[in-house]
């Protein structure tokens, strides 16, 4: 008896030791699949070829459920491998790349309270404003219903842009855990949100820095709210404003993505099918 455990035991040590305890990962050569190649329309500052190809591979692992993906990055090309046949979830994938996944808080800026800015903006039509001081603003597409001073709005590029402050500790994608759909007091459609720790922190210092001044809401490059800050808020809060179902849906898609970080302008070059060899 002892000796068939033993010989069970060293058969099963055999067996894992030749692979047979747990299956390969499929790969294209195995399972066939689909090859997605893109084109970086315009790279974004200061992130690298290895932060971009995280930040796509972890969007895929994250967002779509795809766990052997492979992801390469060089030379202005993303190549992407996804092994299998699940074209949904290549559709899905697809989808999601069209999305940059834009996100951040910012103070707007106030003629007041910032006039080396507004002195700096009135001698430049670029977006981006650098004051005689260093501090930075950025001109920034704002919706429509959003109700500004007109000394505060400009026209850049034919689009209703405000000037908005570019600060170290400024809240972005990643500084945020999750979202959900939500109502607000009034039963309108909102959207709650929540930080990370680091999040927490940062919005905790903003809010409590800037009382009194609004506070803009950017979700892929346009300010879409910009509540004044009324308190000191830091782990949860909520965005608010006359959002239709179909638009704080897309809020909540956008959102989360962009909680695995921005991803810049992509154009799909090519997609291959290929069969097991």
């Amino acid at each position: 008896m002892r000796l068939s455990i033993l010989s069970a035991l060293l058969i099963l040590v055999a067996l894992l030791s030749a692979g047979c305890g747990k299956p390969a990962p499929p790969t294209l050569a195995t399972s066939g699949g689909t090859v997605l190649t893109y084109k970086i329309v315009q790279e974004l500052p200061d992130v690298s070829a290895a932060e971009l190809q995280n930040r796509i591979a972890a969007r895929i692992k994250g967002d779509c459920f795809f766990d052997h993906a492979t992801v390469q990055v060089a030379n202005g090309v993303v190549r992407i491998e996804l092994p299998g046949g699940d074209l949904q979830k290549v559709d899905r994938i697809k989808e999601m790349l069209r999305i940059p996944g834009q996100l951040s808080l910012n103070v707007v800026a106030h003629p007041g309270d910032d006039q080396q800015l507004f002195e700096a903006a009135a001698e430049s039509d670029e977006r981006l404003v650098t004051a005689p001081d260093g501090r930075r603003g950025i001109w920034t597409r704002c919706a429509a219903d959003l109700t500004f001073d007109p000394e505060w709005v400009r026209e850049i590029d034919g689009e209703r842009s405000c000037l908005l402050l570019l600060q170290k500790g400024n809240i972005e994608g990643p500084h945020f855990a999750d979202f959900t759909l939500s109502l607000d007091p009034n039963g309108q459609h909102a959207l709650n949100f929540s930080m990370t720790d680091e999040g927490a922190r940062r919005l905790q210092y903003l809010t409590k820095s800037y009382q009194g001044r609004q506070l803009a809401i950017v979700f892929d490059h346009q300010v879409i709210s910009a509540p004044v800050i009324r308190s000191t808020i830091s782990k949860y809060g909520m965005v608010t404003g006359n959002f239709s179902k179909e638009e704080v849906t897309k809020l909540l898609r956008t959102g989360k993505l962009a909680i695995f970080g921005e991803l810049p302008p992509l154009e799909l070059t090519s997609e291959e099918k290929l069969d097991p060899q």
